[in-house]
């Protein structure tokens, strides 16, 4: 996957850590990264979404960003069902 990504932004990988990915592999389950600590001159972060070869139906995920128990902002993204694949070369 991390050759995939790297051959689809190019040199712009180098702007992203990707010593640590998370890989959340079951669609049926709700999934969190908690604990995230922020620097204090921003974040460059990136999601990347690969659908299962067999999704057949849209989806959604939604990112809530908290500090400490208080809801600070989210978003919600609807997740179309393609043909387009990332693919390995």
């Amino acid at each position: 996957m991390l050759k995939a990504l790297k051959d689809r932004i190019g040199s712009d990988i180098g702007k992203y850590d990707t010593t640590a990915l998370y890989l959340w592999d079951n669609s049926h389950a709700d999934a969190s990264l908690a604990n995230v600590v922020l620097p204090g001159v921003g974040l460059s972060a990136m999601l990347l979404l690969s659908p299962s070869q067999k999704a057949v139906a849209n989806g959604k995920v939604s990112i809530i960003q908290k500090m400490k128990q208080d809801i600070i902002g989210g978003s919600t993204f609807v997740l179309r069902t393609t043909k387009f694949v990332l693919e390995e070369k």
